[in-house]
């Protein structure tokens, strides 16, 4: 771990801040998968939650989400940027020499340098460029700072005054982080194009099938065969039966699958959403 207080190299400082990142958007895969599980399964009607553990952990992975994009973002344009860039301003060049006229790198590193720096004239930025960057970030994940303190970190201080950003906006956010790290580091290495470490995550379907199954169906299926046929009966005993208002709701005889001798236990907790 890299200390904001202690000099570090320039692209040790990137590839750290990249790392970092990454293993803060594994969160961002699970909960779109989740969502696309969720959604497909229940076909976008109201749903018993029978798992409301497994309900809470879905929520409680939102919300970790956006602490730790929020926290990463804010210490990047308050300390690591200028720690990162202060010490090394001269090693960041507008222009690279290349002996071959038609290397597209030059202009690559052209654009890159005026994404992060638009009013810088000379070849190398100042600290003034480098402070214009932060701010630029600051303005950019304003919305995002404040969801992290009304809706997530102080929400019974402030109660969840502001509005809550959509895993969409904040796939944005990561865009924008992972492009802003991305020039720096093609700058700072004059050409290194492999700026994103990889994401070695396991696959998240996997993992939000299971979580999905828990909370509709308060089980776990390993056959995929058996999980389709299921939640299909589900929805043709709802279709035929209009006045149940969840499509997963039990029975009068307290079962929540057609043909299926499991009971399941009751839950004043659920709440449909």
């Amino acid at each position: 771990m890299v200390n904001h207080t202690t000099p570090i190299g320039l692209l040790e400082g990137i590839d750290d801040q990249q790392n970092k990142l990454t293993s803060i958007k594994r969160r961002l895969h699970l909960l779109k998968a989740f969502v696309t599980e969720l959604t497909s399964v229940t076909k976008g009607k109201p749903f018993t939650i029978w798992d409301s553990l497994a309900w809470m952990m879905a929520l409680d992975s939102r919300d970790a989400l956006i602490l730790h994009l929020a926290s990463f973002a804010k210490g990047l344009h308050k300390h690591h940027l200028k720690h990162m860039l202060h010490p090394h301003l001269g090693r960041l060049k507008r222009v690279v020499t290349v002996e071959d006229e038609y290397d597209p790198l030059p202009k690559e590193i052209e654009e890159a340098f005026t994404r992060l720096f638009p009013d810088c004239v000379k070849k190398t930025p100042g600290k003034a460029d480098v402070k214009a960057l932060r701010c630029r970030l600051e303005a950019r994940i304003d919305e995002l700072r404040k969801d992290r303190n009304a809706n997530r970190a102080h929400v019974f201080e402030l109660g969840g005054n502001a509005r809550m950003l959509s895993l969409e906006e904040s796939e944005a956010v990561f865009d924008h982080l992972e492009g802003l790290l991305s020039d720096l580091r093609l700058i700072a290495s004059q050409g290194n194009k492999d700026t994103n470490p990889i994401d070695r995550t396991i696959d998240p379907h996997l993992t939000a099938r299971v979580l999905v199954d828990r909370i509709v169906l308060d089980m776990e299926i390993e056959e995929r065969r058996e999980r389709g046929g299921m939640y299909e009966q589900l929805h043709e005993s709802h279709d035929a039966n209009p006045h149940r208002q969840h499509f997963n709701a039990a029975d009068d005889k307290g079962l929540i699958s057609p043909g299926r001798d499991r009971r399941v236990r009751s839950n004043s907790s659920g709440a449909p959403v």
